[in-house]
């Protein structure tokens, strides 16, 4: 697990402000990346439980771009695609997490 940038709940909290996602249910770190630092959220809006995926990319990545990864995002359908944001000089990015079968121990 890599986890450059380690995010606390009220820092997670604060983030999802800027979107339309609903309440932080709860979040844990993603047990199996590489590269920058990923973590799995998940959010309550109007009743319905959703699976994001938060992805922090490492200072270094994002200080000539917020959005090193765009052209990796051009599939996605933008209703599920958000916008970019930054927090702790880094820039991030929310996608809502795809269905499919989990790695152990998550």
């Amino acid at each position: 697990m890599n986890l450059a940038t380690r995010l606390s709940e009220p820092d997670i909290r604060c983030l999802l402000r800027r979107y339309e996602v609903g309440k932080l249910i709860c979040h844990w770190p993603a047990a199996h990346g590489i590269e920058n630092s990923n973590y799995f959220l998940r959010t309550r809006l109007h009743g319905a439980v959703r699976e994001w995926v938060l992805t922090v990319l490492d200072p270094e990545q994002s200080a000539g771009s917020v959005d090193p990864c765009a052209g990796l995002l051009a599939g996605v359908d933008c209703r599920d695609r958000l916008a970019i944001h930054r927090i702790r000089d880094a820039g991030t990015h929310l996608l809502q997490r795809v269905p499919g079968p989990r790695c152990p121990g998550e």
